[in-house]
């Protein structure tokens, strides 16, 4: 599939100054803010300038973009959702206005509701932060691809997944040591070493090869399964949870880029081919922990040969890969090319020298910084709030203002991210834009539907429009819909005459 929708889920994680990490109380000051309403309207006008619908619940799509922000259900975490995206880049991007516009949501949270519950709010794109007790909490960092309704047969009547070996034999190692672009680090404790720097933080929190349902055990493969409507029926939305939080881009670029381009190699291959199918990883999930920390990446991935056995580094599998890219994949349009490049130059640089990526990656560019601040000495209160507050997207971030003393790369212009948060796509979020904008005006008349591809009419409009093509800007279904909203709000706005013939 040279052509593919993508997109990105964000997790932040609030905390209130001087509080613990991730606090509920901390989301539940921001939801109060989604609770302001009067005759119909949110009074914040933040919301009111993005379209967010519907005006009650925790769960909204934007109209400025198509994007979604809901809380999640369980810990009621903010989330945002970028809407369908033709390149990884327009959906890095999106992602990025994102943080925007969360990051205005936590300004007006403590202008209309901070005095009343505290000073000062924090929000951060973080997985976790390590504490000395084992285990921990984690929030994820959700990438969706449009991929093959093949690779995936669903049991009847359930949402349980039967995932293809043969996807998963191939995934799964190149996912596993993927951690080393775009790996956000983090400083971990462990009783044998102490405090230490880790290379990633989800690395830590995965479970299996792959997952039979999203919302059981962590797994590298998995898919998601919202509905009919959401995809065509050859296809369906690979939804991989395996990978950190980003704050610089970079990284995160080359691993969906690489993510994309083996999809297209394990969907476009024609030959049966010797990557990985004559190998079996003795413990990947083993191996993927000791890579995640290990900041030098010369940690082996084990594999048994019918020869005996042999071990790989991640930069080895990693090009081996592109390897199997360059052997199935025909030709590449110029986007592809990026992404292959890329890869290729980002493997090299890794395997020769990793502080090289220190201006670039994640996980280098906050090992640079704090062993120039504290050595290898980990265990200072002030490098874990170093490193914690680096993920802070306001932009009194540490990684925000290492940007603007451009001690690091900047990945794009500020004009462009700004213009994300008020243009959708050109795929079926175009269309979702043009209706939420249509019905804010009915905001508790028109049923609100959970779904991607499926828009509800006014009331006495019967069905649904079903846009189930992602790549549709609209559909003759969709157009018939909007002119029900436009006729139904005309009746509403028309005035009642008296006919002044008649005797009263």
């Amino acid at each position: 599939m040279q052509k593919r929708i993508f997109g990105l889920e964000t997790e932040y994680s609030p905390a209130i100054k001087g509080q613990s990490y991730c606090t509920a109380h901390a989301s539940n000051i921001i939801l109060e803010l989604f609770r302001m309403t009067k005759d119909g309207r949110f009074t914040v006008p933040l919301l009111e300038d993005h379209h967010f619908f519907p005006k009650q619940g925790q769960r909204f799509f934007l109209g400025s973009n198509g994007a979604r922000f809901y809380f999640d259900n369980e810990h009621k975490l903010p989330e945002y959702a970028t809407p369908e995206c033709l390149s990884i880049r327009e959906c890095l991007l999106h992602s990025m206005a994102g943080d925007r516009i969360v990051e205005d949501i936590r300004k007006e949270s403590l202008r209309e509701l901070g005095p009343q519950h505290t000073e000062d709010l924090i929000i951060t794109r973080i997985n976790t932060v390590f504490g000395e007790r084992a285990g921990g909490d984690t929030v994820g960092c959700h990438e969706n691809y449009m991929t093959l309704a093949s690779f995936i047969h669903l049991q009847p009547n359930t949402r349980i997944q039967n995932i293809s070996d043969l996807l998963v034999h191939y995934l799964a190692p190149f996912l596993a040591s993927r951690i080393i672009f775009d790996g956000a680090g983090a400083i971990r404790f462990t009783p044998e070493r102490g405090w230490h720097y880790v290379i990633s933080q989800r690395a830590f929190f995965m479970r299996h090869l792959s997952s039979p349902s999203p919302q059981g055990d962590r797994g590298f493969v998995t898919f998601r399964v919202d509905g009919k409507q959401e995809c065509p029926p050859e296809n369906m939305r690979l939804h991989l949870h395996c990978g950190d939080l980003f704050m610089s881009p970079f990284g995160k670029f080359i691993a969906m880029g690489a993510t994309h381009l083996m999809l297209r190699a394990i969907e476009e291959r024609e030959t049966e081919d010797p990557l990985f199918t004559s190998r079996y990883h003795i413990d990947l999930m083993r191996d993927h922990v000791a890579l995640a920390s290990d900041p030098t990446l010369q940690a082996p991935f084990s594999f048994s040969t019918p020869g005996g056995s042999c071990h790989l580094r991640a930069v080895d599998i990693q090009r081996e890969c592109i390897e199997f890219v360059l052997r199935h994949v025909r030709s590449f349009v110029t986007e592809e090319k990026e992404y292959l490049q890329a890869w290729i130059r980002m493997t090299d640089m890794l395997a020769n020298d990793p502080s090289d990526a220190s201006e670039e990656l994640d996980w280098a560019i906050k090992h640079a910084l704090l062993t120039q601040r504290f050595g290898e000495d980990f265990s200072s209160p002030k490098a874990r709030l170093l490193a914690y507050l680096y993920h802070d997207i306001s932009e009194r971030g540490v990684y925000h203002r290492l940007v603007e003393k451009n001690l690091v790369k900047r990945f794009a212009s500020e004009k462009e991210v700004a213009l994300c948060r008020i243009t959708p796509p050109k795929t079926r979020a175009e269309f979702r834009a043009r209706y939420l904008k249509a019905v804010a005006p009915l905001h508790d008349k028109v049923q609100f539907i959970e779904n991607w591809g499926r828009f509800a009419g006014p009331p006495g409009f019967f069905g649904f429009a079903d846009i189930t093509n992602p790549f549709d800007m609209t559909t003759p279904q969709g157009e018939a819909l909007l002119q029900e909203i436009e006729g139904y709000k005309q009746k509403e706005r028309r005035p009642f005459l008296i006919d002044d013939s008649c005797e009263i």
